[in-house]
């Protein structure tokens, strides 16, 4: 980034680096918002030069700071883009993120009241669980699981799944299915999802499993994300759609959980023709 005063490199990266953990922003969103703030209104072509974020990602990348209430724009030949004073744009954004955080708690009071019934109704049992936070942390810890399977794995991702790089993975997962786990996916789009799979392994020069162990269908029924491993561990997992990560996992290991996750993924399964 091209900055107004020399020696002030490290300062602006701590900025950028509080910015994007504070409130939530990605980084192209806090490098644009924080060039906005140090240079005033500008054009999109002179938002790039001044940030290094690439035009065509500029103008998401400013809907989304619109959207969030810290930028707004400016109806000029050609259009240009102003940051609100940074109290008011930071106030909008923490209220944002205030109502999501309520959001997500009545989600998971939600999800521990369906844990409850799932589990025996009520009927006091012994079970192991663990809450997984933060993107990598948990795709680390379902990945490790999922590779240890000695029979079957379930997945069924939710409308707008979070954003995997399944290629740190796929070696793994492959070796797991050529040693004959069978998956099964429910995913939002069979197309999308098959022809990723299939450049991964290419781009990976990762040799394709048996196509047997993996069946695939397509539904948009699934609005809680979750995987079965065998008949032992259940994740559950909250995602956030601002970002398309992965916020927060519940980790069950009981056999009855999951057999109950199992029955609704069959469900879910036998729907689709």
């Amino acid at each position: 980034m091209i900055l107004p005063i020399r020696g002030v490199k490290v300062e602006e990266d701590s900025l950028i680096s509080r910015l994007k953990n504070v409130l939530h922003l990605t980084e192209y969103e806090a490098r644009t918002y924080l060039t906005l703030i140090m240079h005033g209104s500008v054009t999109v072509g002179e938002l790039s030069k001044l940030s290094g974020v690439p035009r065509a990602k500029c103008y998401e990348t400013l809907r989304n700071l619109v959207r969030k209430g810290m930028v707004v724009m400016i109806s000029s030949k050609p259009v240009k883009y102003a940051p609100l004073p940074a109290e008011e744009g930071i106030a909008n954004r923490m209220d944002q993120l205030r109502k999501e955080l309520e959001r997500r708690l009545m989600e998971a009071e939600q999800i521990l009241e369906e844990i409850r019934e799932v589990s025996g109704q009520g009927s006091v049992r012994e079970v192991q669980m663990m809450i997984i936070e933060s993107h990598e942390t948990i795709l680390s810890n379902s990945v490790k699981d999922a590779v240890n399977a000695e029979r079957e794995v379930l997945v069924a991702l939710s409308n707008k799944p979070a954003r995997i790089d399944w290629s740190k993975y796929i070696r793994d997962l492959a070796d797991c299915m050529r040693r004959g786990v069978k998956f099964r996916f429910l995913v939002p789009s069979l197309s999308v999802f098959s022809s990723e799979f299939r450049e991964i392994l290419k781009r990976n020069m990762v040799e394709p499993p048996s196509w047997s162990s993996v069946e695939v269908k397509e539904t948009r029924a699934v609005r809680v994300p979750f995987m079965v491993i065998d008949s032992n561990i259940t994740y559950l997992y909250i995602s956030d759609p601002d970002t398309d990560t992965l916020r927060t996992a519940v980790r069950i290991r009981d056999n009855r959980m999951a057999e109950q996750m199992r029955e609704l993924f069959n469900r879910y399964w036998e729907m689709v023709d």
